[in-house]
């Protein structure tokens, strides 16, 4: 795959995205539809609040989620569906790096590759274009890997002070892809 025929996140990772795992590839490759179990956490009631001002999913220890996935060459969506609730990302690319836009925040990361799996490495995060503060600034860590043929993945953000804010995960098919 050349760099013109890649995705964002191909285009981003270079030679390494050809080392993920296959069904990672597949999933981030063209438009996608992926399904699954996962389980829903949060934190404290700080945490809660949190996480009802940023709209996100309700705690819960077996959702059913299914998720959209769009690659270009410019750019990224993935639409969420945890049981009824949207939560959309939209995902472009500055210099070396990616951008998450999820609502009124900027996550900036790098995709690596290890072992086959996908780290997400955040390290900057702006809310409503406003760099926020390290102290304020949530520390997010997410892994994509294939696990007996299956797509599984792990999120957890967690705040100084707070603690644990929000985590989810889970096993997930792949439903079909688009050639």
């Amino acid at each position: 795959m050349t760099k013109d025929e890649g995705n964002i996140l191909s285009n981003h990772m270079g030679p390494s995205f050809n080392r993920l795992s296959p069904i990672l590839r597949r999933v981030h490759t063209g438009s996608q539809n992926i399904e699954g179990l996962v389980k829903i956490e949060r934190g404290n009631i700080l945490a809660n609040i949190i996480c009802n001002i940023f709209r996100f999913p309700k705690a819960s220890d077996a959702c059913i989620l299914k998720v959209e996935c769009h690659h270009t060459p410019t750019d990224l969506l993935w639409i969420r569906n945890f049981s009824g609730h949207i939560m959309k990302s939209s995902f472009s690319r500055r210099g070396n790096n990616l951008i998450e836009k999820l609502g009124p925040l900027d996550l900036m990361f790098s995709a690596t590759e290890k072992n086959g799996s996908l780290n997400y490495n955040f390290f900057s995060k702006k809310l409503f274009g406003i760099p926020i503060p390290k102290i304020l600034s949530p520390n997010i860590y997410a892994l994509e890997y294939e696990s007996n043929g299956e797509y599984n993945f792990e999120v957890q953000v967690k705040m100084l002070l707070i603690g644990p804010v929000l985590s989810y995960g889970g096993k997930m098919k792949l439903m079909g892809d688009e050639k």
